[in-house]
């Protein structure tokens, strides 16, 4: 996994980089780190093609702020794959950050409890960037990767598939689809709906906007359970 530690404090920078050798024994799994002190280094990284599976970023920089760089990340880069885990000591800074689709929030000081649930979590997701969904149509067996599923959708017993490019249809219960999916970040907001939460870019009362400006309903009766999950990483 390729790593990147953004925070202008050494302090915490050196605490992270202790933990971390810690982790790799426990873990037992090979870890490419860059640390980095000033934003403006991570940054000019960024801009020469460097990609890392997830970056941590301290929210509070002299030259940049870790939400400047989310941004950058996000709507410059025009890249969602890539894990973005916010340092603070402070917790005022949630709504801004959903926006950017952080996959988790550290609380300073950091603890090795923390960080390896942070790096557990991290494996995982880069991990279903990998994995395939299997379905059937008209006989003919056919794979797609979930990364690339936006969301499923139903009409009583037809299912189709909808991602960035195109749609594909099937037939199937989209109850086994949910049970197959859960633990891969894929939420059901609504009986007709499954979404891949990658894909959410804000959450309102009783809709989701996706980051392709689409707007899902969410049921009533999963409108909490909806913010529960999309928030809890972070809140």
């Amino acid at each position: 996994m390729r790593l990147a530690v953004c925070d202008d404090e050494r302090s915490f920078i050196d605490e992270f980089s202790s933990i971390m050798e810690q982790l790799k024994l426990k873990l037992n799994d090979i870890y490419d780190i860059d640390y980095f002190t000033e934003a403006s280094e991570l940054i000019s990284e960024l801009k020469n093609g460097e990609k890392y599976d997830l970056i941590c970023l301290d929210i509070c920089m002299p030259d940049y702020t870790g939400l400047e760089i989310g941004k950058f990340i996000r709507d410059i880069l025009k890249d969602d794959v890539c894990q973005l885990v916010f340092i603070s000591s402070e917790t005022q800074y949630a709504l801004e950050l959903f926006k950017l689709r952080p996959m988790d929030f550290i609380i300073k000081p950091i603890t090795k409890e923390k960080l390896s649930s942070v790096i557990e979590i991290a494996e995982r997701l880069i991990n279903n960037n990998h994995r395939i969904f299997e379905y059937s149509f008209n006989s003919m067996n056919f794979k797609i990767a979930l990364s690339s599923i936006m969301y499923f959708s139903s009409e009583a017993r037809k299912i189709v598939i909808h991602t960035k490019d195109e749609n594909y249809e099937f037939y199937d219960n989209l109850k086994r689809i949910e049970n197959e999916l859960d633990k891969y970040n894929f939420f059901r907001i609504h009986q007709s709906f499954i979404v891949n939460a990658v894909y959410i870019s804000r959450v309102k009362s009783n809709e989701i906007i996706l980051l392709n400006n689409e707007v899902l309903p969410v049921s009533r009766s999963r409108k909490d359970e909806v913010k529960k999950l999309c928030f809890m990483n972070y809140l």
